[in-house]
């Protein structure tokens, strides 16, 4: 079976081209456009693999999400990888010291992208 990937972005396009992307190289990926419905998912679904924007909007944001998730004992191994269209260094301590377990700046390079795939699910 293939494994979920969950993409969180509220850009439906680069939603939409990452979910593609994931579907090419062997997931099931599904969307959500906020980490409020990506939380439901994710406990409904247990994805393999989360990519999620860094500036969503909401009062459930990326930051609250990737606290969830590995403060979670059942959830806590789910690699998390963030997407910002900015990076400098405070926001790349803040979004390790949140959990985050790598960030990549948009656009999201291929080559960024398929490392990400091999280093966590070996695909």
């Amino acid at each position: 079976m293939k494994p979920y990937a969950l993409v969180i972005e509220d850009n439906p396009t680069f939603a939409q081209v990452l979910a593609d992307l994931l579907e090419i190289k062997g997931c099931r990926a599904i969307v959500a456009e906020n980490a409020l419905n990506a939380l439901k998912l994710i406990g409904e679904l247990t994805p393999k693999i989360i990519f999620c924007s860094i500036n969503l909007p909401g009062k459930v944001n990326s930051f609250f999400l990737a606290n969830a998730v590995k403060n979670n004992s059942q959830l806590s191994n789910i690699p998390l990888v963030a997407i910002s269209e900015t990076i400098n260094d405070v926001e790349k301590d803040r979004t390790l010291q949140a959990g985050f377990d790598m960030l990549f700046s948009k656009p999201l390079k291929f080559a960024d992208f398929a490392r990400v795939l091999k280093v966590f699910l070996n695909i």
